[in-house]
């Protein structure tokens, strides 16, 4: 059968840029030779439903690295295209592609018969995908690459993808308290969510109360260990902030109350300068709190002010023990 192909007025194929992912994951233009071959991506993420996962889009960019080896030309069809290189599932030519891969996971029946059944003319490969026991992929598919199934496994494509980092943040809230019925925590928690949904970061809530703490943890030492291992806190609790600090943690610390109670004078007797208060607090001051956190010299600065710390908490044990005295004085 003779490959369907779009052609220019002039007779000469046409053809999309070549497009490659970048270190951020974006799909950059690489090569635009109007002869190269074209290649579409498919998966599991070129559907709204059930969607994808983070291996399957580890795969898809494996994929599309090894389509990109091989000379051709690499689009990836999604949902809703935000990216250059990506093209809306809904709207693909079958015409415009020599080749279709579907990428990563199991392929039942049903929706790929449908699918493949719209590329006559294209090679079709299956790459990295559970076989079942349905036998119409080795019908339909000219190359089958399976991750597992008939009697073969090999490891995950997803093995090979570049690794991904996003720092992550500790979010503690204090939430209402009757001692500050002027406190504006709604108004925090609002921004604050904004501002984070604004950055690549890995955002985990914590809750520092004992013993009924809302996700789960039992101990100060589940709590600690996950403050440890975050890369910056976002709190609105004294406790929340000495946690984190403490551990040599940065923390961006908001004081929910007008004019500053408990938590900005804790913060200014540690002299611990990533303190905002709700009077004018903007998603642009909590990035760039963040920003301060994230660097190294604020992680020496938190577990500087955490030996502080210490060394003033000694002179407060002795002002405590002394009052002890005084007072078993006193009962003789």
């Amino acid at each position: 059968m003779a490959k369907d192909r779009l052609m220019s007025p002039q007779g000469e194929r046409l053809s999309a840029p070549v497009m490659a992912p970048d270190h951020d994951g974006e799909w950059r233009v690489t090569d635009t030779s109007p002869r190269a071959p074209h290649a579409l991506i498919y998966g599991w993420f070129s559907y709204p439903v059930p969607g994808s996962t983070a291996g399957d889009l580890l795969a898809k960019d494996v994929a599309g690295q090894w389509v990109l080896t091989a000379g051709m030309a690499c689009h990836v069809a999604v949902p809703c295209p935000a990216r250059s290189g990506e093209v809306a599932t809904g709207t693909v030519d079958p015409r415009r592609y020599d080749v279709l891969v579907f990428v990563c996971g199991p392929m039942p029946n049903y929706p790929l018969r449908h699918l493949v059944d719209s590329f006559p003319h294209a090679r079709k490969i299956a790459l990295n995908v559970s076989l079942l026991r349905d036998a119409w992929i080795q019908d339909k598919f000219d190359v089958v690459i399976q991750r597992d199934g008939a009697g073969v496994v090999r490891p995950d494509i997803s093995f090979a993808s570049q690794r991904h980092h996003a720092p992550v943040i500790a979010r503690i809230y204090a939430g209402p308290q009757r001692e500050y019925p002027n406190s504006r925590h709604d108004q925090v928690e609002t921004v604050v969510s904004q501002a984070l949904r604004d950055r690549d970061n890995a955002v985990l809530d914590v809750d520092t109360k004992l013993p009924h703490n809302q996700y789960g943890l039992t101990s100060i030492g589940q709590i600690e260990s996950v403050i440890r291992r975050v890369d910056a806190v976002v709190t609105t609790r004294l406790h929340g902030s000495v946690l984190a600090l403490r551990n040599g943690v940065p923390a961006v610390v908001i004081d929910a109350v007008p004019g500053g109670a408990k938590v900005r004078a804790q913060m200014e007797a540690l002299g611990w300068p990533l303190v905002l208060g709700v009077e004018r607090l903007r998603k642009e001051s909590i990035h760039e709190a963040l920003d301060h956190a994230f660097r190294p010299e604020y992680r020496q600065l938190a577990q500087a002010v955490a030996r502080r710390a210490r060394l003033s908490v000694d002179a407060t044990r002795a002002t405590f023990v002394t009052a002890l005295g005084t007072s078993m004085r006193s009962r003789l």
